[in-house]
């Protein structure tokens, strides 16, 4: 971006817009207005993720995919699980489980 009024002309094959700020979210309402069909076809639940919420970058559209891919049998895929952290402490456990108290190691609690 430049300062300025001056008007720049690129000559290009192909033009790709990222300007949107409005979720794309037709397919979504689209199937939720079907979703008496669900049983028949085994569908237990749509979710909005990416550009469906709101429009973001790439990575940020990628993980929510990722997201809902490994949480899709929580109780409510559409609310993210908080983050489990994996902390490696020396004498204690290393794969630290949600709602675990924290490890004491030889009578000292670490923080």
């Amino acid at each position: 971006r430049r300062f300025g009024d001056e008007v720049v002309e690129l000559e290009c094959d192909a033009l790709i817009l990222t300007t949107s700020r409005v979720p794309d979210d037709a397919l979504y309402w689209e199937l939720m207005e079907r979703s008496a069909e669900w049983g028949e076809a085994e569908i237990g639940g749509v979710y909005r993720i990416g550009d469906c919420v709101q429009p973001r970058h790439a990575l940020d559209a990628i993980f929510d995919g990722h997201r809902i891919g490994m949480e899709l049998e929580s109780p409510d895929p559409q609310r993210p699980l908080p983050f489990i952290r994996e902390r490696q402490i020396w004498g204690a456990p290393t794969i630290p489980k949600l709602g675990d108290a924290r490890p004491v190691v030889e009578g000292e609690l670490l923080v």
